[in-house]
């Protein structure tokens, strides 16, 4: 049997999980095509590819190498969560040549909604649970938190954040997210244990490219950060991290549903 590691959900409660499973700017060129985008701009779009695309190869070869082993109710729940990643897939990839044919290129999304942040966390959580990769995930966001957005961009800015966490965190180290509302806003943080981060570097963690000294040897884009920060000033929040000896937390604030209406009718 293979473990990802266990969640703990809001209650304290501690559920082993068998395979990680929870209980609980360039511009265009005005014609369609992408000739004059900045090459970060179709960077983003890769790294915005990049999570959905390897959960998916994680359920397939957890699939494949233990499939005899796995009964048929959690295989379905696999394939689900696979077929999951793959129409988030096709929703990246058709917003993004939507832009590019309109001459947006930033792959911005214009519709707004609405959404509960706790449902967008579960899913979350669950379509990534490959790649948790030993690490204890602990959630402890409450229901009924209804923020203005779009669903997609926050599940991207959890995704960097938790991509971010688990490679920088200590093995086997304890992952948690939290949401709690504060006055028109919800906060979200997501804490990791791992090395302390110095002042002057946590000011720089959000420009494109950016690692810190102690990071440099480490594979990845330095995008994820940047990306995050780009979206949460689009949902009209804002991004900050901090670091002491127990560890870095990162948090953004998105506001609240009715918060969002007020503002919008006065």
């Amino acid at each position: 049997m293979r473990r990802v590691g266990p969640f703990v959900n809001d209650g304290g409660e501690m559920a082993n999980v068998r395979h990680g499973q929870m209980h609980g700017n360039g511009n265009g060129n005005g014609d369609g095509s992408m000739g004059a985008y900045r090459p970060s701009v179709i960077h983003s779009a890769a790294h915005e590819l990049r999570t959905p695309l390897t959960a998916i190869l994680g359920f397939a070869e957890i699939l494949r190498r233990e499939g005899s082993e796995i009964d048929e109710e959690e295989q379905e729940r696999m394939l689900g969560h696979i077929i999951t990643n793959a129409r988030a897939e096709v929703r990246i990839i058709d917003r993004w040549l939507g832009d590019f044919r309109a001459g947006n290129g930033d792959g911005s999304r214009s519709h707004r909604g609405t959404f509960d942040v706790r449902e967008e966390v579960d899913a979350l959580c669950g379509d990534i649970e490959p790649l948790i990769d030993g690490h204890l995930l602990h959630v402890r966001v409450p229901q009924g938190l209804t923020v203005s957005g779009q669903a997609d961009d926050v599940r991207e800015i959890l995704s960097n954040l938790l991509m971010n966490a688990l490679k920088y965190s200590n093995t086997e180290s304890t992952i948690t997210v939290t949401a709690e509302e504060t006055r028109a806003f919800v906060t979200m943080t997501v804490h990791s244990e791992g090395d302390v981060i110095r002042p002057a570097d946590l000011r720089r963690l959000f420009e494109e490219g950016y690692r810190a000294p102690a990071h440099a040897g480490r594979l990845g884009s330095g995008l994820g950060l940047s990306i995050a920060r780009d979206l949460v000033t689009r949902l009209g929040g804002r991004i900050w991290a901090e670091s002491d000896p127990n560890g870095t937390t990162f948090k953004f604030t998105m506001p609240l549903a009715n918060a969002a209406v007020m503002a919008a009718d006065s």
